[in-house]
């Protein structure tokens, strides 16, 4: 076996999939397929530092049924602890290597809520729009951190869940504030969204 191709998840501002890295006490699934499409053999993960990454193997739809493209089989991860751990993709019987990747966990440093279609502008009061979940951490540098078990709410609008994205939600903008909850991993927030003054006649 030439090595595995390796099925992450995508970001509600980036065009295609990344491996992680996961956000500490978050979740990350990663899927595997054979890079020229052939039928794998019976397989299991396995990890370097469970101390780390914990995991169990994936039983309802990956990624919750929002992948951009199908696997033969995946793992759900948990972040136990910050580090790097090697995941190992191994044959079921034999224990033989085909293929392994180094997985961070980061612990989250901050969760901005942004405007996903324009980042840097505000809401537009009266429109139908969708608030983009940005959290990040430190590893080395800033990056951004997943977790697919993020939890988000409001008590002054209604978030609807993107089909395809996991950080991304649709609401009608308020003429007022609008408060939300976030929590990410370890980390909460419970903070206000920037949405546009409405302009008032003079």
């Amino acid at each position: 076996m030439s090595g595995l191709l390796f099925v992450g998840s995508g970001l509600f501002d980036e065009v295609g999939l990344r491996l992680g890295p996961i956000a500490l006490g978050g979740r990350f699934d990663l899927g595997v397929n054979s890079v020229d499409g052939t039928e794998l053999p019976p397989f299991r993960f396995e990890f370097e530092k469970p101390a780390i990454i914990d995991a169990t193997e994936g039983t309802d739809a990956f990624n919750d049924g929002k992948a951009l493209m199908p696997v033969t089989g995946w793992a759900s991860l948990r972040g136990a602890g910050v580090g790097t751990s090697y995941v190992r993709v191994v044959d079921a019987e034999t224990g033989e290597l085909f293929d392994r990747l180094p997985l961070s966990v980061v612990e989250v440093a901050a969760i901005r809520l942004v405007n996903a279609h324009a980042p840097e502008e505000p809401f537009e009061p009266g429109e139908t729009q969708f608030l983009g979940v940005e959290a990040t951490g430190i590893d080395g540098e800033e990056v951004r951190v997943f977790d697919l078990d993020m939890a988000i709410s409001s008590g002054d609008i209604t978030l609807g869940i993107d089909p395809s994205m996991w950080d991304c939600f649709e609401f009608d903008v308020p003429d007022g504030d609008a408060n939300v909850v976030v929590t990410v991993g370890s980390m909460t927030v419970d903070t206000s969204l920037w949405i546009e003054a409405p302009e008032t006649l003079p």
